[in-house]
C-alpha cells in the first residue's frame, strides 16, 4: 500500500499506521482502533447495529419462540444443573458486593412482609 504524500504530519503518522496494520478506520463512522483480522466496524457501529436488529418487529417473539423450545430449555436445565456452573454460582454468591446486594433485598422484602 503506498503511503499519500500529506502536509500534515498527524495523518501521515496514521496513514503509515494503516499501513503496518496497526489501526483500522471504521467504516461507518470513520472512527480508528486497533486493528485486528477481518474487523471493518468498530465496537460502538457493531453494537448499535445489534441494537436495531433487536428492536425489528418479531424479534422479541422469535426469541421467545426459541427459547421454549423443549431442547432448548432442557440444554439450559442440564447446564444450570452442571457442577461447573452450581461453583461458579457459589463463588459469585460469596462475593462481598453481591452479599451486600442480597441483604439489602432481604431486608426490603421482611420490611415489605411485616407492613402486610
Amino acid at each position: 500500500m503506498e503511503i499519500i504524500e500529506e502536509d500534515d504530519e498527524e495523518i501521515r503518522e496514521l496513514m503509515l499506521k494503516i499501513s503496518r496494520k496497526e489501526i483500522t478506520i471504521c467504516e461507518t463512522c470513520d472512527s480508528v482502533f486497533k486493528y485486528a483480522t477481518n474487523k471493518k466496524i468498530c465496537d460502538k457501529c457493531r453494537k448499535k447495529k445489534l441494537r436495531a436488529y433487536r428492536k425489528r418487529p418479531g424479534e422479541r417473539e422469535r426469541l421467545r419462540e426459541y427459547h421454549q423450545r423443549p431442547e432448548v430449555k432442557e440444554k439450559a436445565r442440564m447446564r444450570k444443573q452442571s457442577p461447573e456452573s452450581k461453583e461458579q454460582q457459589r463463588l459469585y454468591r460469596q462475593r462481598p458486593e453481591i452479599k451486600i446486594q442480597r441483604n439489602k433485598q432481604y431486608l426490603r422484602r421482611k420490611k415489605l412482609r411485616e407492613n402486610k
